[in-house]
């Protein structure tokens, strides 16, 4: 059993990863307005801005991992993430920190792997390649960065807006040039689970490990929430194909924790 801090606790994606985690673990999150309280898990709050009381909980807690799906002000997280690396690597703790797949968002011709190189043009991309780099260079090895597509999840504000859309019959946008692979919530939490066990450090990709064009993605997930007959109205992004998806070369995860859209969609029943 490990003691676990998950910063960002009580958004959508953290709460579920206290749920999974606190299964085997003693677990451990921050809130800040929102006090969900995950079940199985000590809430804490905690204030952006606020740098002693960050290095209060990690002193209180004394934490054997950290995992942060932390939101909010970029120039405050970048800030709170500079202090949690000091802190983390002068004890040799380690931190799994949860990107994105809009590191990529400037060369969208492709899904892309680990190694490729990263470019952004959006404010949410190039804050997260510099968070990544920052963290890469002040914790080295005890760092674990998971670069995600879009998750998605029984409560997560996509499948929101998506039922919201079914239930008035339509029309849904549909992206006839846009192809991803996407998360959910549940599987992403079962695949951190692996990783802290195995003690897995660097650049991880996860996510489908299928691409696919949006109209399949979005049948998939009608299909699943079961609706049938919704009207559609297709748009285009760019003139060229537009590639937003991340792709693993590792061979890091067992079978049973590799996962189709198919498998995802699925999960969310």
């Amino acid at each position: 059993m490990k003691k676990i801090l998950v910063l960002g606790a009580s958004g959508f994606i953290g709460t579920t990863i206290c749920e999974k985690l606190s299964e085997n673990n003693e677990v451990y999150g921050t809130y800040f307005t929102n006090k969900t309280r995950p079940e199985g898990t000590m809430m804490l709050k905690f204030d952006l801005a606020n740098s002693e009381q960050l290095q209060n909980i990690l002193a209180t807690v004394e934490p054997d991992v950290v995992i942060s799906s932390l939101r909010g002000d970029f120039s405050q997280q970048l800030e709170a993430h500079r202090n949690l690396a000091h802190y983390l690597e002068q004890h040799g703790t380690r931190l799994i920190y949860l990107s994105t797949a809009n590191v990529f968002d400037a060369l969208t011709n492709k899904a892309h792997v680990e190694s490729d190189p990263i470019q952004s043009q959006s404010d949410y991309g190039n804050f997260k390649i510099k968070c990544e780099t920052m963290l890469r260079d002040i914790m080295g090895p005890l760092v674990t960065i998971l670069r995600i597509p879009m998750v998605f999840g029984q409560g997560s504000k996509r499948i929101l807006e998506i039922k919201e859309g079914l239930k008035k019959g339509g029309p849904l946008i549909m992206y006839s040039d846009f192809y991803l692979n996407i998360h959910s919530d549940l599987l992403l939490a079962k695949q951190i689970e692996f990783l802290i066990e195995k003690n897995v450090d660097g650049i991880l990709h996860l996510g489908s490990y299928d691409v696919v064009a949006y109209k399949t993605m979005m049948s998939l997930l009608i299909k699943t929430l079961g609706y049938e007959g919704i009207k559609f109205q297709f748009e285009r992004i760019q003139d060229q194909p537009y590639y937003l998806a991340v792709t693993t070369e590792k061979n890091v995860l067992p079978i049973d924790l590799i996962y189709s859209v198919e498998q995802v969609a699925q999960s969310m029943m």
